[in-house]
């Protein structure tokens, strides 16, 4: 029971309009569960061999590069709230597309247009949380938003391995589409369309500091641009990892352990309960601790969790367990304060755009994270692949000494 009351108040001082965004996001990643089944789709109903499966699921990463781009630029010009919006309805349309192809060269196209239009979600979405947020409770905002990301993500991936096995891999466009057009009503009712109004230093105006507004104009500072670069290398390189459990680790428990599509989406759910029920008290606890020594523990960790698949005894269901706990762990130590720190590094002025760049370096990712990953897992197999990944995030820990201590 005290544990349960600490667990709570971590939630208190954060402002309704962040918990909205949250639950947007719930209802929409509640949904996902496409991209986690498509290599499989492609693969089981359309005998597409592994490598080629990942070449067309790779064109979801080329969209996401278009997407991010575009969304930073649109969101500039036409408002963040209005295209977080158009991105949510304009993906779920597509997803429902994706149910009616056959061809080859359909599948490539959507998955390019499905990421193209839900990523230009993320760099509008990720430059608002300032506005309702304060540099006390940035982290945790943060943090408030990826738990909601990931308790969706727990229930998709599940629900999506019950739905293929019980209906079929089709059904999964409707669900995710469906999700998609929801998240954005929702959106469009709670939130509305129109930015509120913010002053240079990208705070929502109040009466009280809109005179304040008018009076000073403090230059847009970009001396911390540098860190921003080194911080967005990094993140390249362990997102390239780290997608591996998306787009390799459910075909490797197709194809080496021979688990069914439900079981394949119970490992998710297990990486969402996790950061559901853990992420945001360590938070809590060490949002004044210094960051760098925080993101080496989580690059460690992930390291960690490639061992255990390239042990060589992929047949014990203990290994893949250890795979999760240890990379889920190693992403709540990395990813929400490399997101904290890509927001602190960026100027005042067109943090959209800026962090339209940090989400390119994950959109890369997905185009090279497939396409590398399942011809790697084709050709040599999967154990090199996982030591391969191992050995990369140790060189994540050796970029992000670019980053000088705060």
């Amino acid at each position: 029971m005290k544990y349960l009351n600490w667990y709570f108040n971590t939630y208190k001082g954060l402002s309704k309009e962040i918990w909205i965004i949250a639950a947007t996001l719930l209802i929409n990643r509640s949904g996902v569960m496409v991209m986690t089944f498509l290599a499989l789709y492609l693969i089981e109903d359309f005998n597409y061999s592994v490598a080629k499966a990942g070449f067309v699921v790779s064109f979801y990463g080329w969209g996401s590069l278009v997407g991010v781009w575009l969304g930073g630029i649109l969101a500039e010009k036409i408002g963040y709230l209005k295209i977080q919006f158009l991105a949510l309805l304009a993906s779920g349309l597509v997803f429902i597309s994706m149910f009616f192809a056959n061809e080859y060269w359909e599948f490539i196209l959507l998955s390019f247009l499905v990421s193209a239009t839900a990523d230009m979600f993320r760099p509008a979405n990720m430059a608002s949380i300032p506005w309702y947020s304060n540099k006390g409770n940035r982290k945790r905002s943060i943090a408030l938003i990826r738990l909601a990301i990931n308790l969706g993500i727990s229930i998709g991936p599940a629900l999506g391995g019950f739905l293929a096995l019980s209906i079929g891999y089709t059904a999964l466009f409707w669900v995710d589409g469906i999700t998609c057009i929801v998240a954005a009503l929702f959106l469009a009712l709670l939130l509305g369309l129109k930015d509120p109004k913010i002053n240079e230093e990208g705070e929502v105006l109040t009466p009280s500091n809109e005179i304040k507004a008018v009076l000073e104009n403090p230059e847009n500072k970009t001396e911390n641009l540098p860190k921003f670069y080194w911080l967005l290398a990094g993140a390249a390189v362990w997102s390239f990892v780290f997608f591996q459990l998306i787009y390799t680790f459910p075909v490797f428990l197709k194809k080496e352990l021979l688990f069914d599509e439900f079981t394949i989406g119970l490992f998710f759910t297990l990486n969402g309960l996790l950061i559901f029920f853990t992420e945001m008290p360590i938070i809590h606890k060490l949002q004044e601790k210094r960051v760098i020594p925080i993101l080496n523990l989580g690059i460690i960790l992930c390291a960690i969790s490639f061992v255990f698949l390239a042990s060589g005894k992929p047949e014990m269901l203990v290994f893949p367990f250890m795979y999760i706990l240890f990379i889920t762990y190693g992403e709540i130590f990395y990813l929400p304060f490399t997101n904290s720190l890509a927001l602190d590094f960026t100027p005042k002025k067109n943090k959209a755009k800026f962090m339209g760049y940090y989400s390119l370096a994950f959109s890369i990712s997905h185009v090279l994270g497939p396409l590398i990953g399942l011809w790697v897992a084709d050709t040599m197999g999967f154990q090199p692949l996982w030591i391969g990944c191992g050995i990369l995030m140790m060189l994540v820990l050796l970029i992000t000494r670019g980053l000088k201590r705060e």
